[in-house]
């Protein structure tokens, strides 16, 4: 199974957001660089075996993810041990506890920007990125797959907060900032220098 997932399928569920405490979180789920392929050995697409049904139909069952990581570029299983049911949050925050949007992963390890330079009193200044080992590797609500895409994103954002997702490699953990972008001037709307991929 992992062979075809790995070769015939670019698709996946875009881990986004994982809950602290929660079985997604105890079983090892990693927001932003996971994406769930399969579960239970049944390959997902966005229509027949969505990720919900599949989690539906097993919720009495012990789950394991096929999972595709942009961070090292490898496939692994997670496994979930525990019983769904005795989690105390799982109204309010799911079965699980993460939240996913479906999406292509190819070539999402090389769709990153490192941040170089950090412009004191602007607005990636006050967002509180960090020049030299933060990165922004993602936002929620769009879909990066190019090096402009992030600066058109500024531009579409001006005077706006913009959401996104960013990676320190100081803390080895992800974060998510509200950056407001000041003019249409691609990279120094925000105050900071990239270098990508």
């Amino acid at each position: 199974m992992g062979q075809n997932a790995s070769s015939e399928q670019k698709q996946g569920y875009h881990v986004l957001k994982v809950v602290p405490g929660s079985p997604a979180a105890r079983a090892g789920l990693i927001p932003f660089f996971d994406y769930i392929v399969a579960v239970n050995k049944t390959l997902l697409d966005e229509e027949a075996n969505s990720l919900i049904k599949v989690i539906s139909d097993n919720v009495n069952n012990k789950l394991s993810f096929y999972v595709y990581s942009s961070k090292t570029n490898t496939y692994r299983n997670v496994k979930f041990e525990y019983p769904i049911e005795k989690w105390t949050n799982a109204g309010e925050d799911g079965w699980l506890g993460f939240s996913v949007r479906y999406c292509s992963y190819d070539g999402a390890a090389d769709h990153f920007w490192h941040v170089l330079a950090v412009v004191k009193d602007y607005p990636a200044f006050m967002a509180g990125i960090q020049p030299k080992t933060d990165y922004i590797i993602g936002s929620p609500n769009h879909v990066l797959k190019t090096q402009s895409d992030l600066y058109d994103l500024f531009d579409k954002y001006v005077n706006k907060p913009l959401h996104l997702y960013v990676y320190s490699t100081l803390t080895n953990k992800c974060r998510e900032i509200f950056v407001v972008p000041t003019t249409k001037n691609g990279e120094g709307c925000i105050g900071c220098t990239f270098s990508y991929g």
